[in-house]
């Protein structure tokens, strides 16, 4: 599949359940490290919080869930499991809790992280993205001209044509026309670059 669900920007939703205050952070990630920068910063903003618990996704092959020392199956698992309704990639649900002095036990200690995961899911703008390979054209304005119309059923994106001697263009092309994208250009004469 060429295409995938995730978001933009950062999302925050917060539900408060018997005193204790849950604190969704929906964040766009694109690597285990800004996964963990981000949940170091999300410390030190809510340092007196009890817990922070997670999930992740980035591809369909990796993603981490924590309860962060809550009872196993109650935080992480059921952020991911809201994370997996919405099949989101590139993405990182954080629930920060903070105490509020009444135990909630279990099962409805399960149901307020699923419970504030959804709010801040339901909340996001979800867009629609492509798995895609970045390249480099230079092409002179005859070519281009020419070109410009087939070009665009490679990409998701906008053309966006540098201007000078030549015409310069980045081009993201979906995952599954490479091949076809790369003999179009062999039988234009034209070579691309890879980035």
């Amino acid at each position: 599949m060429d295409k995938y669900f995730t978001v933009q920007k950062v999302f925050v939703e917060e539900l408060n359940v018997k005193d204790s205050k849950f604190i969704a952070f929906l964040y766009p990630i694109n690597s285990k490290d800004e996964f963990k920068n981000i949940l170091e910063k999300l410390w030190k903003e809510h340092h007196r919080a009890r817990h922070i618990c997670y999930a992740y996704q980035l591809d369909e092959k990796n993603f981490h869930y924590y309860d962060d020392g809550e009872p196993t199956g109650t935080a992480g698992q059921r952020i991911y499991s809201a994370l997996k309704i919405k099949n989101l990639q590139f993405v990182a649900l954080y629930v920060v809790r903070y105490f509020g002095g009444t135990k909630l036990g279990t099962g409805p200690l399960a149901k307020a992280y699923f419970d504030a995961s959804m709010n801040v899911l339901n909340r996001a703008e979800i867009v629609e993205k492509y798995f895609t390979k970045n390249f480099e054209l230079k092409l002179s304005y005859n070519q281009f001209q020419m070109l410009k119309k087939y070009l665009a059923e490679f990409t998701p994106d906008e053309l966006k044509p540098v201007y000078s001697d030549n015409v310069e263009l980045k081009i993201s092309v979906k995952e599954s026309l490479v091949d076809k994208f790369l003999n179009f250009m062999k039988e234009n004469g034209i070579e691309p670059v890879q980035e």
